[in-house]
């Protein structure tokens, strides 16, 4: 059933997507090369941030951070 409907899914994806790493998170340098790989795939609408002094757990690390990068996104 997953494969016929993502078969059938294949055009772009306009849904807004923020894509965050913290930046001494393992996935930080490679941050470009995966949006660049999201937009080929469709992703028409991505924005990419790096939330400063955290690594891979943003919500713990920074979490004042990562509201005020919610509420600039999710508030419009």
């Amino acid at each position: 059933m997953n494969e016929t409907f993502n078969g059938q899914h294949t055009g772009p994806v306009a849904l807004p997507v923020v894509f965050g790493v913290g930046e001494r998170d393992y996935f930080a340098p490679f941050l470009s090369t995966i949006a660049e790989a999201l937009r080929a795939h469709g992703c028409t609408n991505l924005k990419t941030e790096v939330i400063k002094d955290s690594s891979h757990y943003v919500a713990q690390e920074q979490p004042a951070a990562l509201a005020g990068l919610i509420e600039r996104y999710a508030v419009r």
